[in-house]
């Protein structure tokens, strides 16, 4: 199991590496640069800012400086916003993390109920109407479904409050907004691979030896079930701590994903490295999440 552990934190660190240097080199090869749309900041200004900032070196030379930095915990600061980048995303961060598990724990204890109910009721009433609203929602642009609840909601109806995290009611828009699409998928999965279970021949012989519905289920059946569900809400967690940068912007809420949006326009380069190994991290911590919940529900891994 150890070696299995490292061998996955191995292929977590290759990964943060390549993602790192990846965007690295595209985000310095895009044309112009962060001082391009200032015009004060045109001819001798220009080649002074380059020059403080390391941007008149070669892109290799300025690839290695900033592997330095970053061996020392230096992110560099923002040329947009004149603070440490650390700062920007520690102040940020708490905002997108409280948001994002919100989010994470509401799919969770929405997705799954839904798609085994609906499993358990395959094409009765309850089923229909479970399958017509995840079709709805796997449909729906999180960011309409946004507007929609800005603006009925929070504008027209005023049963909401509008941007900050100051009070439990804020986080609803938001969390629904984060949500809705996930749950419709994960409950699809959950369904589909419940019902492939319940079809299955070990569960046919529980029933046979007397075991009740519920037993069935809880103990056995759910269990095998979870495989897929698990394989995609592993990146999707990695993906919602992170910052969801669109209904940041949309709720007003000073996360990183709002931060984000904001500089990448203006090609904010240490921002935008400092925000693709925040999510380059959480991705790979959340795929490292997946392999240990498939640990727990296949005793075969362990013993690999």
């Amino acid at each position: 199991m150890y070696k299995y552990i490292l061998k996955k934190f191995i292929i977590m660190l290759i990964t943060v590496i390549t993602i790192c240097t990846v965007t690295f080199f595209i985000v310095h090869a895009i044309p112009g640069s962060p001082f391009f749309q200032d015009k004060k900041n045109m001819g001798p200004m220009l080649t002074m800012l380059n020059e403080k900032y390391g941007f008149d070196k070669p892109v290799s030379t300025q690839y290695w400086i900033f592997v330095k930095n970053l061996l020392h915990g230096d992110l560099g600061s923002s040329i947009s916003k004149r603070i440490p980048v650390k700062q920007i995303i520690l102040s940020g961060l708490p905002n997108s993390m409280h948001v994002g598990i919100v989010a994470i724990i509401f799919i969770i204890l929405t997705s799954f109920p839904l798609g085994i109910i609906a499993a358990l009721n395959k094409g009765k009433f309850i089923d229909k109407l479970i399958s017509g609203v995840i079709s709805f929602g796997l449909i729906m642009p999180g960011f309409v479904l946004g507007a929609f609840i800005l603006y009925i909601f929070c504008e027209r109806l005023m049963w909401l409050p509008i941007g900050g995290l100051s009070s439990r009611l804020h986080y609803i828009g938001p969390v629904l907004t984060i949500s809705f699409f996930d749950i419709s998928f994960a409950t699809k999965l959950m369904r589909s691979s419940m019902i492939d279970v319940l079809a299955s021949d070990y569960v046919r012989t529980a029933k046979t030896f007397g075991f009740n519905r519920k037993e069935i289920v809880l103990k056995h059946a759910l269990k095998n079930a979870l495989g897929p569900v698990i394989t995609y809400l592993g990146p999707t967690i990695g993906t919602i701590l992170s910052g969801t940068f669109i209904t940041e912007k949309l709720f007003a809420i000073a996360g990183v994903g709002q931060y984000f949006v904001d500089t990448i326009m203006v090609r904010d380069y240490p921002i935008i490295m400092g925000m693709s190994i925040l999510c380059s991290i959480f991705y790979v911590l959340s795929v490292f999440f997946v392999d240990l919940c498939y640990m727990i529900i296949d005793p075969k891994i362990r013993l690999k």
